[in-house]
């Protein structure tokens, strides 16, 4: 069968993602070992390099002037940087002491999120399943801390992503924005005292969010950059359990909504109490709703009024993921022909199939069903799955699985590609890399 092209490209990029991670952990210290002539010299040298002008057709030295650009104004040096790709925006905070204070100024991230071009493509950004020696790293002090695998879809690389600042038992739950929020239990009884870090895993800038949420079951996040000023703002939509030791009958639990609001930095219920189902992992922010999935529904949320609207959902099986690719909600899970009277020939797995709810008639329809030689690589395994740039990643839990499976939304093809995890996911989440994110 023809595979479809890959939707991992090799794009022309100034660094590596693993050269990106080191400067992000380095740049700090390299630039506090260099002297005001150190600076002055590397701050020549890189101004040289900006220079759009061909060596072949006069020299250099005469282009570039240094009683000429020295004197470049401020406001015009802030404005070429600030549409230079990420990861040159990363490197050059190493140049000299102005510049690294320029890359963090409220003038240059303004002017970055107003006018700059997007960052680029997202990274997928996860942790395994359990605190292994791949996710905690020792530092120079004996202390161990956490650990992310980061996929660049743009340079086809793997590296990491460190959290010193995280307790060992943060919990990645949402991105948003250029933000990364984790969620930790605070009390050894795991029960109470739930608190949030939102963070910008570049920049490293994080903050604590106490709240009085327990038991915890999904966490949404909405991030909103105003375009009248330079403020970063994003909402924590946590649902759990409204009682602690109140069960209803048939499994079914009382369930609350607590919004956070970082402009106001304080949390607030919405909706009412919804008596239903467990929810499964993930949700997903569709027009104005925060969509979650239970065994055989879809609950949706309205944040402005606090109306819950009920969805039934198609007859997956035992793994079902909600999603959303280019504006649709979509649904992927694992479908089994129920082959009562074991008819030879015909399979009972069918595999993982995908359906989108249509918004006028709130019905689900099929769009996407994975193919027969990919099944038999995929039979009957759990699975985690994402959405980056038109493509939803599916990737199995099983170690002896070592491809995951592809589907592309516009062309509503199918392929498969080499695992780059070296563990299994407890969950894969897609992060937009952004230098303007502020917690």
């Amino acid at each position: 069968m023809a595979m479809a092209s890959s939707p991992i490209s090799m794009e022309e990029k100034d660094v590596t993602g693993s050269e990106l991670q080191q400067l992000c952990v380095e740049g700090e210290g390299t630039l506090q070992q260099a002297s005001n002539d150190d600076d002055e010299e590397c701050r020549v040298m890189f101004e040289r390099e900006l220079s759009f002008c061909s060596s072949r057709c006069r020299d250099v030295e005469d282009i570039m002037d240094d009683s000429l650009w020295k004197r470049l104004p401020e406001d015009l040096l802030e404005r070429v940087l600030a549409w230079l790709p990420l990861a040159s925006c990363v490197r050059f905070r190493s140049v000299c002491k102005r510049w690294y204070a320029m890359m963090y100024s409220q003038s240059f991230l303004e002017l970055r999120s107003k006018e700059a071009p997007v960052c680029g493509p997202s990274w997928l950004l996860s942790f395994g399943s359990s605190l292994s020696s791949q996710q905690l790293i020792n530092d120079v002090g004996g202390s161990s801390f956490l650990e992310g695998n980061v996929f660049d879809t743009s340079s086809n690389s793997c590296f990491k992503l460190q959290f010193p600042f995280l307790p060992q038992d943060s919990v990645l739950v949402a991105t948003a924005g250029g933000l990364v929020c984790f969620c930790c239990n605070t009390n050894e009884s795991h029960e109470t005292d739930v608190s949030f870090y939102v963070c910008n895993p570049i920049t490293k800038a994080w903050k604590l969010i106490p709240s009085q949420c327990s038991k915890v079951s999904v966490v949404a996040m909405l991030v909103n950059t105003e375009s009248s000023s330079f403020s970063t703002s994003y909402k924590l939509i946590v649902f759990c359990e409204a009682s602690t030791d109140r069960w209803l009958w048939m499994g079914i639990v009382d369930h609350a909504a607590k919004e956070y609001d970082s402009k106001l930095n304080r949390w607030k219920s919405i909706g009412g109490i919804y008596s239903g189902e467990q929810f499964r992992p993930g949700s997903v922010y569709c027009e104005g709703r925060v969509h979650l999935l239970s065994s055989e529904t879809v609950q949706a949320l309205d944040v402005q009024q606090g109306i819950w609207t009920d969805i039934q959902a198609p007859a997956y099986t035992s793994c079902a993921r909600l999603v959303e690719c280019q504006g649709r909600l979509l649904l992927v899970g694992d479908m089994v022909h129920l082959n009562v009277f074991q008819l030879p020939g015909v399979s009972s797995y069918i595999g993982v199939v995908i359906w989108e709810l249509d918004p006028d008639t709130q019905e689900w329809v099929e769009i996407g069903r994975m193919p027969e030689d990919m099944v038999e690589n995929f039979c009957c395994s759990s699975f985690c799955c994402v959405v980056s740039g038109g493509f939803i990643y599916i990737f199995p839990k099983l170690e002896r699985l070592q491809q995951i499976v592809v589907y592309d939304y516009s062309q509503q093809t199918w392929q498969q590609l080499q695992n780059w995890l070296k563990e299994l996911p407890s969950s894969v989440f897609c992060f937009e890399p952004r230098l303007d994110a502020s917690a």
